[in-house]
């Protein structure tokens, strides 16, 4: 919650990409998400989840993408 209020309180908001993961050495590892919970990243949901800690409202959108053949949730977040 506290990533994405950050994101919405900078210019141009951001994006956070779910099912990746960061090695101490700085490298990423792209281990992707099973299908329960990538359908658990209901825009709705993650957004009363989020606006429920915060005023005002944050606004944001979770997609659901695939890279070789694994699943990530993008969220995007509103400036």
């Amino acid at each position: 919650a506290k990533d994405i209020a950050s994101f919405a309180n900078s210019r141009d908001g951001g994006v956070i990409v779910i099912g990746k993961s960061e090695a101490g050495d700085g490298s990423f590892s792209f281990d992707g998400l099973s299908p329960d919970q990538a359908v658990s990243f209901d825009t709705t949901k993650v957004g009363q989840w989020v606006n429920s800690r915060f005023a005002p409202p944050v606004r944001l959108a979770c997609h659901q993408a695939e890279l070789d053949g694994k699943t990530f949730v993008v969220i995007i977040v509103q400036e």
